[in-house]
């Protein structure tokens, strides 16, 4: 065990600082306990923090990745009296070695923080506790959790108490408990580097569990609405056309298969773009699992851009020759057809284009395949569920009014009549985006006994033997995990935040080549998969697109997240892959050719491609 006391540091301070990265130390003492030998090896322990954000009294921060050299920095305001406790617990016994050091707060911009105290193992087995520290006075003092000598690895969690009556009271930095009011975020703020990405994680978990109210603006007050019209919030089980509902209170309404921000049961199947009343005329839509979506966003963002810049190249390669030039259009290894551009380097025949609009814009969410972002995502979503117009969407009506989708009130900041202005900010709808950016990624999740990781194996070998792969591609290389969040009304930089070192665990990491790819099931492309599967109408949100034409969905998380297919119809895996026709149709032959055995073969490698069990709840 190795723990040092407050009156302890001050005496060894006394005998002289020395200035060092990170904390002050006067070098010559060494660790009553004998463990740590030298204060070289405190000082290692306190250089190179990486800023995790802050953490709340009676917060517990969960599943936090430790890798050796890790340290890992948490804020948090205190004021003077205060008695605390902070605790550093290792999911398993002796991984990570915990050690927590608790500095003091920073004396200037330049000045090191000075160190107060810090605990090995006085939690028990390996874990720290940093116990009865009174805080010497009001101010925003640290917490580095890394391991012993910086040298082992594992999960931890982060908990943090206070044990009297002073550590009440407004914190200096504006952070405290998360309310809806502290979500109200100011974009500049974000802008401006303010907002850390941890804390923006949090505000986004946070608003993706709110239940909204009237109050906040929730539903409309529109009464010229077709069918059942009802008094604020105005709530519909069918949508009417692109307005939506409202039809749900949060998101996590729909969203709880297999886990936190996962798929929807067929009881929360949503009607879109209906006539208000009758489930026949609408769309059947079961909710997607959100695992990893801030990958997915990346990758079609750099496909777009790759076939942006094949047409590029090839309208002015077709200007200086004054020949036309046909493009086969492909990005990362993925195929879109060809494309004809005429000699004049302006007129194209996108005839033989397949699987992306006339934008070359990729785009992997929706069941259609029709947005390219999360940030339109998530402002279409609060707006057809939830009945919550962001300002973003009310200063594009206001430009240009589009009263089918946000209502016909006279006031165009306040489209759908309930009377509330202002209902979702610029900077909650980039804390709820970037919330959903840096979620977990799904895992493969690999039977324990023999028999069944064998047949695992070897239903992944006849998965791809059937002709699936040929459209559920397994992995697509990432060439930046840089999620980069562009702001809508407010002028300043983007947020931007790295997937692989701010991304909740399980996140994506770099192979042995330092290279990062992305195992989806995927190839982000629609693909046309007959009429079985057709939509009864065409879409309104997508008139561009067939009935019969779907984005092919990524298949990581799939084994937990039934029932399956765009509109919940499939209650298993075998069902879903029976019914695919079209493009898919040989695949589907197949498969029905297949045994009873290696059908179920085939099934119980979908069913390992899962989550984290140990982080349904994060």
């Amino acid at each position: 065990m190795m723990r040092a006391t407050g009156r302890a540091m001050k005496l060894w301070l006394a005998a002289g600082l020395v200035v060092f990265a990170g904390a002050c130390l006067a070098p010559e003492q060494r660790d009553p306990t004998a463990t740590l030998m030298t204060g070289e090896e405190l000082r290692a322990a306190t250089s190179s923090v990486v800023d995790k954000g802050s953490i709340a009294f009676g917060e517990s921060i969960r599943d936090i990745s430790l890798f050796p050299g890790d340290r890992h920095g948490f804020t948090f305001y205190a004021k003077e009296g205060a008695i605390v406790r902070a605790t550093q617990t290792a999911h398993t016994k002796a991984n990570p070695d915990g050690f927590l050091v608790l500095l003091g707060p920073p004396a200037g911009p330049q000045t090191p923080r000075e160190v107060l105290t810090w605990d090995d193992n006085s939690g028990g087995h390996s874990d720290a506790l940093v116990d009865d520290f009174r805080i010497p006075a009001s101010g925003e003092y640290q917490l580095i959790a890394t391991s012993f000598h910086q040298r082992s690895r594992g999960m931890y969690t982060l908990s943090l108490f206070c044990l009297n009556s002073r550590c009440s009271g407004p914190p200096l930095d504006g952070r405290g408990p998360t309310t809806y009011d502290r979500t109200r975020t100011l974009q500049d703020d974000i802008c401006q580097g303010r907002v850390t990405a941890a804390e923006m994680f949090r505000l986004g978990d946070f608003l993706f569990d709110h239940p909204f109210t009237v109050e906040e603006g929730f539903g409309n007050g529109l009464r010229d609405l077709p069918g059942r019209v009802s008094e604020q919030p105005n709530l519909r089980r069918v949508h009417w056309r692109a307005l939506g509902g409202p039809d749900a209170t949060n998101c996590s309404n729909c969203h709880g298969v297999g886990g936190n921000d996962g798929a929807g049961d067929g009881l929360t199947n949503v009607f879109q773009d209906g006539d208000g009343e009758n489930t026949n005329s609408a769309l059947e839509r079961n909710a997607p699992a959100l695992l990893g979506v801030g990958y997915i966003e990346k990758l079609a963002d750099e496909m777009t851009r790759e076939l942006q810049r094949q047409v590029a190249s090839a309208r002015r390669r077709a200007r200086m020759s004054r020949r036309s030039r046909t493009v086969a259009l492909t990005a990362k290894g993925i195929a879109f057809g060809l494309l004809r551009i005429e000699p004049d380097g302006q007129r194209v025949d996108y005839s033989g284009m397949q699987g992306v609009d006339q934008d070359l814009v990729v785009k992997p969410f929706g069941w259609k395949g029709h947005t390219a972002s999360l940030r339109r995502f998530v402002d279409n979503a609060l707006q057809t569920h939830l009945g919550i117009q962001t300002v973003a969407a009310v200063a594009r009506h206001c430009r240009d009014p589009h009263p089918e989708l946000m209502g016909s009130g006279l006031d165009c900041e306040d489209p759908d009549s309930d009377g509330v202005r202002a209902e979702f900010t610029e900077g909650q709808l980039t804390a709820l985006s970037v919330y959903l950016a840096l979620e977990q990624i799904p895992i493969r999740v690999m039977p324990t006994d023999p028999l069944s990781l064998r047949r695992a194996g070897e239903g992944q070998v006849l998965f791809g033997s059937l002709g699936c792969i040929s459209c559920h591609v397994r992995e697509l290389p990432l060439d930046s995990p840089v999620h980069v969040e562009v702001p809508d009304l407010t002028p300043g930089p983007s947020y931007r935040v790295d997937l692989t070192v701010d991304g909740r665990e399980p996140r994506l990491r770099r192979g042995h080549d330092g290279r990062l790819t992305v195992e989806l099931w995927s190839d982000l492309k629609r693909h046309r998969m007959g009429p079985e599967l057709a939509d009864p109408h065409v879409a309104s949100f997508a008139p561009q697109i067939p009935r019969d034409e779907w984005l092919t969905r990524p298949l990581w998380g799939v084994g937990v997240t039934a029932p399956y297919l765009h509109d919940g119809r499939a209650p298993t895996l075998r069902d879903a892959i029976v019914a695919h026709g079209g493009e898919a149709a040989a695949a589907q032959a197949n498969f029905q050719r297949l045994s009873s055995d290696e059908q179920e073969k085939v099934v119980d490698f979908l069913r390992s491609l899962a989550r984290d069990p140990d982080r349904r709840g994060s």
